[in-house]
């Protein structure tokens, strides 16, 4: 999985292209999050557009970035899922702790 950082206004967005199935590319988005946060960013997208394969512990990122933000008062989007992983959102029950928007643009007028 491949993760670039981006900052637009006061809102840090994260790119995510690949899969995000292994530990490694895991462990580099959480770091990446936490300096992130360490900086003092408190609004994050992360924008699944480019995201081909998730698995239960890439689930469990999306989980632990949620509450990382959420403990530091800050606020976290997910846009552009995939149908693919939309309907994972969804048996998952995940839409229902997840903010998750259409597109990056829903996401930010969101955080607005």
């Amino acid at each position: 999985m491949k993760c670039t950082y981006s900052a637009r206004a006061d809102v840090g967005v994260f790119l995510l292209e690949g899969s995000l199935i292994h530990a490694d590319g895991a462990l580099e988005l959480v770091e990446n999050f936490d300096l992130r946060l360490s900086e003092g960013v408190r609004k994050f997208i992360v924008d699944l557009s480019s995201v081909a394969h998730v698995n239960s512990s890439g689930l469990g990122v999306f989980i632990t970035l949620d509450r990382k933000c959420a403990i530091a008062g800050g606020r976290l989007v997910f846009a552009a899922p995939s149908q693919y992983l939309m309907q994972i959102f969804i048996i998952t029950k995940l839409v229902n702790l997840l903010t998750i928007t259409n597109s990056p643009e829903e996401a930010m007028e969101s955080l607005a």
